[in-house]
């Protein structure tokens, strides 16, 4: 069986980029620059590793929930499945959740 590999950002990569702004290619064409909110950790139980990473786009960014190209200074490019989770007055809020394996060596 082959195997995909795709390399993204780590937790503390993504933390670090915390409040910063990421530009996303959105379906119509069209790009909007996110700003990335929250990093938070999800669990670690000796099987898994995850986090979530909460963006917040203008509101006149449709809903979708998609794969967006995203575009981050210090990140590079990189391809992130995102929900919509919320809106308000600050924009539409978009989630994406990182579920890693961990390796029975570590």
């Amino acid at each position: 069986m082959s195997e995909i590999a795709v390399t993204l950002p780590t937790y503390d990569q993504f933390a670090a980029a915390a409040d910063s702004s990421f530009s996303a290619r959105l379906g119509d064409g069209r790009t909007a620059d996110l700003s990335l909110e929250k990093v938070s950790k999800l669990n670690e139980n000796g099987v898994t590793r995850g986090f979530s990473l909460t963006f917040r786009a203008p509101d006149d960014v449709p809903a979708e929930q998609s794969i967006y190209q995203l575009r981050h200074e210090a990140l590079g490019e990189l391809e992130l499945f995102l929900v919509p989770i919320r809106s308000n007055s600050d924009g539409i809020y978009f989630e994406s959740i990182f579920n890693h394996f961990v390796a029975a060596d570590g």
